[in-house]
């Protein structure tokens, strides 16, 4: 197989991975350490059993055990918090490790605006 890289994440404890920040991919593992969660944007609306939508296309979500079923779970937010320029406010990341990041990527609230 061409084009495979394996590149182990290593332990990362609670902290969010930035996969591609220009991709807006995350990771991170479960509280108990047992399962991964993947964050990026949806493809398309994502509606609850009820036919409510719960997360537009092109905003954060995770394959998690419930992410697929509220919309949401804490991986996310720390996701959208390091697009905001705010990931400081989670005690996993060291505040020196966010120097000259503020939110270089993008996907701010005028770029998710943009992206519908």
């Amino acid at each position: 197989m061409s084009g495979l890289v394996f590149r182990p994440i290593g332990p990362v404890e609670g902290a969010l991975v930035v996969l591609d920040a220009d991709r807006r991919l995350y990771a991170g593992l479960s509280r108990q350490g047992d399962y991964w969660h993947v964050v990026s944007p949806a493809l398309e609306d994502m509606a609850n059993a009820d036919g409510a939508v719960i997360r537009r296309a092109g905003q954060l979500i995770c394959r998690c055990r419930g992410g697929l079923f509220r919309g949401t779970c804490y991986r996310v937010e720390q996701a959208e918090a390091f697009e905001a320029g705010q990931a400081s406010r989670f005690e996993s990341v060291p505040p020196d490790w966010l120097v000259g990041l503020d939110s270089p990527f993008g996907a701010g609230e005028a770029v998710e605006a943009s992206r519908g």
